[in-house]
């Protein structure tokens, strides 16, 4: 804790206000990374449908994959996406909704195969998989690749994985 108040240029009293350990801060900055995500893809819901709220998605979540949430590739919860889905932790299952919202309604303008014979929750996780921090990082750190590069590289990967699901 001490080393996290060095970091952040505050005092160690004031972590320890907040957070009763290093994991509860761990905690605080991943829910945060998610709500921030979930917070963007309900606002892009709002104003696209199909195709085009899929590109803008990936886009936006590889932008702050790379830059505002990189450093929750490092905090990663022990804890599998279907698993926290089944524990109905909430976060995820916001998230779970508003991707299998998105994918279901690909699937109903014709850019994906129908789903009916694919669990959503699994499609889903597909798309989490490979829009996770540490690949996108890698992919614009690394290889030095654009967020948008990125975002059309694994967009294409998941639409492309969703169609061999038929």
């Amino acid at each position: 804790m001490p080393e996290l108040a060095r970091q952040a240029g505050i005092g160690p009293a004031t972590v320890y206000r907040h957070f009763d350990t290093i994991n509860d801060a761990m905690m605080a900055f991943e829910n945060r990374t998610i709500e921030g995500l979930i917070d963007e893809i309900v606002q892009t819901r709002a104003h696209l449908r199909g195709l085009a709220c899929f590109h803008q998605v990936c886009l936006l979540w590889a932008t702050r994959a790379a830059t505002v949430s990189a450093d929750a590739r490092y905090i990663r919860s022990p804890a599998g996406f279907l698993q926290r889905l089944q524990q109905q932790d909430p976060q995820i299952t916001l998230l779970s909704d508003n991707l299998q919202f998105i994918l279901q309604d690909l699937s109903s303008e014709g850019t994906l195969p129908s789903l009916d014979g694919v669990r959503l929750d699994t499609a889903a996780l597909l798309w989490v998989t490979l829009f996770d921090e540490r690949m996108i990082v890698d992919l614009t750190r690394t290889q030095g690749w654009t967020a948008s590069h990125t975002a059309d590289f694994l967009g294409s990967a998941v639409l492309a994985g969703l169609k061999g699901t038929a």
